[in-house]
């Protein structure tokens, strides 16, 4: 993988993380939203919580309301997927093992197949959490019919 590549696929990854993590808050939201008002309304309520925090938070709100978004296994992806993260946005450049280039070529070369696959990961999980977005919007909606 080229330096260019890498660089590009490096802020994709970047954004997709963040795309994550605004879904994310809008599940923590959703949790107790009976109606779209409070899912918005409750959206301020996990601006500033960081990836495990709304891991952890998605998780006890789960078992607290009994409503559930999410699989003991899609947590602990969504884990790995902060594992992943925490090294592309802080380890990357400066950890202890960290990517070089070498003629502009990423070295060592694992990183390489480790982003693209990392990358894969988040594209997956982004739309996935598109998925149950949708669905708990209209779960709202038929609730509404029928009260």
């Amino acid at each position: 993988m080229t330096e260019s590549v890498f660089r590009d696929h490096h802020s994709r990854v970047i954004e997709y993380y963040q795309l994550i993590e605004m879904r994310l808050r809008g599940a923590c939201a959703v949790i107790y939203a009976d109606n779209h008002d409070q899912w918005y309304a409750g959206l301020d309520t996990y601006e500033n919580d960081s990836f495990g925090a709304l891991i952890h938070k998605i998780r006890t709100s789960q078992k607290e309301t009994n409503r559930v978004l999410f699989s003991e296994d899609d947590l602990a992806c969504l884990d790995g997927i902060r594992q992943a993260r925490n090294f592309w946005c802080h380890a990357c450049f400066g950890g202890e093992q960290h990517v070089k280039f070498k003629k502009s070529v990423i070295s060592p070369p694992e990183y390489a197949k480790k982003l693209e696959k990392d990358l894969r990961d988040a594209i997956e999980w982004d739309e996935k959490l598109a998925e149950i977005h949708g669905e708990a919007f209209s779960q709202w909606r038929n609730a509404q019919k029928h009260s």
